[in-house]
C-alpha cells in the first residue's frame, strides 16, 4: 500500500477535480438507477395496464434522464482526463529530471526501447490507475449495490437468481481478465 500512497502525491493538487469527478460519476450511477424505475414504469403503464397516453410522459421522462446522464458522464470524462494529463505530465517531468542525474554507464547498460517503454507505457498505465480506476470502482460497486437493492424491491425470486449465477460470472471474467493481463504483458515486453 506504501507504493500507492506516494503515488496519490501526485493527485493532491488535484484533489479538489478528483472530488467533483467523483461525484458526477456518482450522479451518473444514481441516474443508471433510476432509470430502472422508469422502465418499470414504462412496462406497468404501457404493456400491463394498456394505458399508450402514459407512454409519451416515461418516454420523456427516460429521454431527459438520457440527457442529464450525459453532460454528468461527459464532465466526468472531460475532468478526469485533464487531471490525467496533468499526472502524467507531472510525472514524466519528475523522470526526465531524474535520468538527467544518472550516468553514461546507466545508459550503456540499458535498451533504450526499455527506457522509452517505461517513460511512455508504464506512466500511460499509472495514469489510469491514479485517475480512471478508483473511480470506476466507486462506481461500480454503487451500481451494483444499488442495483440489487432495486432487483430485491422489485422481485426478490428474480434477483435471488442472478445472485446464484454472479460467482459463474465472476469466475468467467476472472478467467478472461488473467488472459488479456498475460497477453498485454508479452505484447509490452515485445514492443521495449
Amino acid at each position: 500500500m506504501a507504493p500507492f500512497g506516494r503515488f496519490t502525491a501526485y493527485l493532491r493538487p488535484y484533489r479538489g477535480r478528483m472530488a467533483a469527478a467523483v461525484l458526477l460519476i456518482m450522479m451518473v450511477a444514481g441516474i443508471n438507477l433510476a432509470m430502472l424505475w422508469v422502465v418499470r414504469r414504462l412496462v406497468d403503464l404501457v404493456l400491463v395496464a394498456r394505458n399508450p397516453s402514459a407512454l409519451t410522459m416515461v418516454v420523456l421522462e427516460l429521454g431527459l434522464l438520457f440527457l442529464v446522464q450525459g453532460l454528468f458522464a461527459m464532465g466526468h470524462s472531460y475532468l478526469t482526463a485533464t487531471i490525467g494529463q496533468h499526472v502524467v505530465t507531472d510525472l514524466r517531468i519528475q523522470l526526465f529530471a531524474h535520468l538527467e542525474t544518472l550516468s553514461l554507464g546507466f545508459f550503456s547498460r540499458r535498451r533504450t526501447g526499455e527506457l522509452m517503454s517505461r517513460l511512455m507505457n508504464d506512466v500511460s498505465a499509472l495514469q489510469h490507475v491514479l485517475t480512471g480506476a478508483p473511480i470506476d470502482s466507486a462506481k461500480q460497486v454503487v451500481t451494483l449495490v444499488g442495483g440489487i437493492t432495486i432487483l430485491l424491491l422489485m422481485n426478490w425470486r428474480l434477483c435471488l437468481l442472478i445472485l446464484i449465477l454472479l460467482p459463474a460470472i465472476v469466475l468467467v471474467a476472472r478467467f478472461f481478465g488473467r488472459r488479456l493481463k498475460t497477453l498485454s504483458t508479452g505484447i509490452q515486453d515485445e514492443t521495449s
